[in-house]
């Protein structure tokens, strides 16, 4: 449903007017439902990426503050630490892995756009759809031999082999979770992708017809 303006203009359809011309038109009875559930899980899921976020930036900072802390302890008080190289490792894996699903959610990673520049704009629907699954697939499949590494590290026992000795599914487990949200925003992303499209191709069609 399109609205308009006190002015006359029309204001441009919403993400669920969009959702629900490209995949629920022929079901009016359904798509609320599912349509809210579904904005309700990807709202919580927005949520815990920018969460992630907060943590890597302040996991970021605690790498300037080990280092710096180091340099002071090492070149004025002669007195280095043993752990400070480890645990700076292990908040970088966690900056990396926590910040992943945030470049992913608003599309900040590195993009090439070519393809909107040269391409017709039916081929560059088809280009973008193709990058978001194959990006999709990617970070699917490194999410799963991720995931089984951290299940058999933690069935072994396996510890890192720095000066701390931590469990090694402790880390692992970062990288399983930046993997699998960043797989769910592609997801989503090609999803948004597609029902705009559907959308736009509905709206053209009724438009002729009219």
């Amino acid at each position: 449903m399109v609205s308009s303006t006190p002015d006359g203009k029309t204001d441009p359809p919403t993400r669920s007017e969009v959702i629900r011309t490209a995949f629920f038109s022929d079901d009016k009875q359904k798509w609320p439902l599912m349509l809210s559930f579904l904005h309700a899980l990807g709202r919580q899921h927005d949520r815990l990426t920018r969460l992630g976020a907060v943590i890597s930036a302040l996991c970021l900072g605690g790498i300037v503050v080990l280092y710096g802390g180091e340099i002071v302890t090492r070149h004025f008080l002669h007195s280095p630490t043993s752990w400070s190289s480890a645990v700076a490792v292990y908040l970088l894996l966690a900056t990396v892995m926590l910040m992943l699903p945030s470049l992913t959610m608003n599309i900040d990673h590195v993009a090439v756009s070519i393809a909107e520049e040269h391409f017709t704009p039916r081929y560059a629907f088809l280009s973008a759809a193709a990058v978001l699954a194959i990006s999709a697939a990617i970070c699917f499949l490194s999410a799963f031999f991720s995931l089984s590494e951290t299940m058999r590290a933690f069935t072994r026992g396996t510890l890192t082999t720095d000066t701390l000795f931590v469990p090694k599914w402790w880390l692992l487990s970062l990288v399983v979770y930046g993997l699998t949200s960043a797989t769910i925003h592609f997801i989503r992303h090609l999803c948004g992708l597609v029902a705009r499209d559907r959308h736009l191709l509905i709206t053209n069609g009724r438009e002729t017809a009219q």
